[in-house]
């Protein structure tokens, strides 16, 4: 037996499959001890400064006691998870003597106070060069920085994160790859805008650089002086879907030299309070893309983006479509099954040229004061309009083929206007059953034919049920919803079960992930939109 056991240690260790250390749990409550071993709560320590400085192990997970707060301090994750077992960062609390590793209702809570991270890049949870992480159900505010700061990492989530009141982005990331931001609540970012204007930083709530292959997913955004979320800088293959954002000044979701990247049913609206207002009465675009200037030369067009199941309301324009740089070019761009409601301007599209791109099956409903459906030049070759339901007829080049004109019997017929922000939650944008949208859209191609039901949906709480369009009536609908007349025989799919688009995208693309030779932050030519 002792020859045995001697023969196995030796082959292990020629072999090198010699066992390694099982990773660990620390935990941290506000009445630890930093002497002590944090393995557990009786053993706890008490402040980040132990945090930074311990060296932990791979695979090695931190938890927050529930209710606790730390004040002026900030966390940095400079250790790495495994594929199979990544780091988490997060919540626990004590039941009947046990440390249970959950969300709780008093999430713990990181407060920089103004005063700390002493970069406005850096962010309350800072992470560099280290991959598969769980960043989960913690209370982040009064950054000095961002919420949440990851830069060249993959694999990195944050979820179930309270984050607001930052000087700079509430949730950032920037030359990062297979990351997903889900169920965060982030509101009140930006403030380097409110507290310094005129300034040309006018961050977002959420904001990728550079990233690829992201999925932004059910968070709520509100209340910012920046974008809700944005996605810039030739991110590539990116989804922002089921999202709920309201009172984003400069726009709600914005696209900046993105390629590859779907926006999928997004609930955005304005806000009657003034000071979230870019222009007269109105908060920015809802939804848009474009290419800033010296973008092209950099990382070339924007193109193969997807706006599709969006519901837009109160905004100065639903979905705009721009090309700043001289020269880009709108390719590939495909506005679908969208629902613009009451916004100063339907759809704008600005610059050209556009190539290969269209705009089809959405309802466009204008509801006067001076309101506008669309806006274009009198020709946009390579930019076709069809099938779309206009609230008022409408001339060429937005006048396409098959087009419905009448107002489109939506739950919600009034008061569009006067939204304030929590007052929506997407069954107002249902078709009520004598709408001329339903079956007068063109079916497309399979993989889109999952759509939300609006009337039994509920963005802010994360509940959007899907319809198949295929299944329901004669034809698709235009707009949004899909309109399910009978609901106990509807034939319903499981939310994340399609064939997702984004799995089409040729391997050849690629981004600048984790490129040698950039700081955290942003080079000097490289400002901010």
């Amino acid at each position: 037996m002792r020859f045995f056991i001697f023969f196995c240690i030796i082959s292990a260790i020629f072999s090198g499959t010699a066992p390694r250390a099982v990773a660990k749990t620390y935990y941290v409550k506000s009445d630890g001890n930093d002497l002590a071993d944090g393995t557990s709560d009786a053993t706890a320590w008490k402040t980040l400064k132990q945090v930074n400085r311990y060296p932990f192990k791979t695979g090695d997970d931190l938890c927050f006691r529930c209710g606790d707060q730390w004040v002026g301090q900030k966390l940095k994750i400079d250790w790495s998870g495994t594929d199979a077992d990544p780091v988490v960062i997060g919540a626990y609390y004590l039941k009947n003597g046990r440390e249970i590793r959950e969300s709780c209702g008093d999430k713990p809570t990181l407060d920089g106070k103004d005063t700390v991270p002493d970069d406005m890049y850096e962010g309350l949870i800072h992470t560099r060069e280290h991959h598969h992480l769980v960043i989960e159900n913690l209370r982040l505010m009064n950054s000095e920085g961002s919420g949440v700061a990851v830069y060249k990492s993959r694999d990195v989530t944050c979820r179930n994160m309270e984050v607001y009141r930052t000087f700079y982005a509430g949730i950032l990331y920037k030359d990062c790859q297979d990351g997903v931001i889900e169920g965060c609540d982030v509101r009140h970012v930006s403030q380097v805008y409110a507290e310094t204007r005129p300034y040309a930083a006018r961050p977002a709530n959420i904001e990728l650089f550079r990233c690829d292959n992201m999925t932004i997913r059910k968070n709520l955004i509100r209340e910012s002086w920046g974008e809700g979320i944005g996605v810039y800088w030739n991110c590539t293959r990116c989804t922002v879907e089921d999202n709920t954002l309201y009172a984003s000044k400069m726009a709600g979701i914005y696209l900046d030299n993105a390629k590859y990247t779907h926006v999928r049913r997004n609930l955005v609206y304005g806000t009657a309070d003034t000071a979230f207002h870019r222009s007269k009465g109105f908060m920015g675009p809802g939804l848009w893309t474009s290419d800033e200037p010296g973008r092209v030369a950099k990382y070339g067009s924007q193109s193969d983006n997807l706006f599709y199941q969006n519901l837009v309301a109160n905004c100065s324009v639903g979905i705009y479509l721009s090309t700043s740089d001289s020269k880009s070019v709108l390719k590939n761009t495909d506005v679908f099954n969208n629902t613009i409601v009451a916004c100063k301007t339907g759809i704008l599209a600005s610059g050209g040229p556009w190539e290969n791109s269209r705009i089809r099956n959405n309802i466009i409903w204008n509801t006067g004061d001076g309101s506008t459906p669309f806006s274009a030049p009198r020709r946009t070759p390579g930019l076709t309009w069809h099938h779309n339901n206009w609230s008022a007829d409408v001339r060429p080049p937005a006048r396409g083929t098959d087009d419905v004109i009448g107002l489109p019997a939506l739950r919600k017929d009034s008061g569009w206007r006067l939204l304030k922000g929590e007052d929506l939650t997407g069954a107002e944008f249902a078709l009520r059953n004598t709408s001329p949208a339903i079956d007068s859209g063109i079916p497309l191609d399979a993989v889109f034919s999952s759509g939300p039901e609006c009337g039994r949906s509920n963005w802010p709480a994360g509940n959007i049920r899907l319809a198949d369009q295929n299944a329901q009536g004669n034809g698709w609908e235009i707009g949004a919803d899909i309109h399910v007349v009978t609901p106990e025989n509807a034939r319903h799919l499981p939310e994340w079960s399609l064939p997702d688009p984004l799995k089409a995208t040729p391997a050849s693309v690629q981004t600048s992930f984790l490129s040698p030779g950039t700081r955290d932050g942003f080079d000097s030519d490289e400002l901010h939109p």
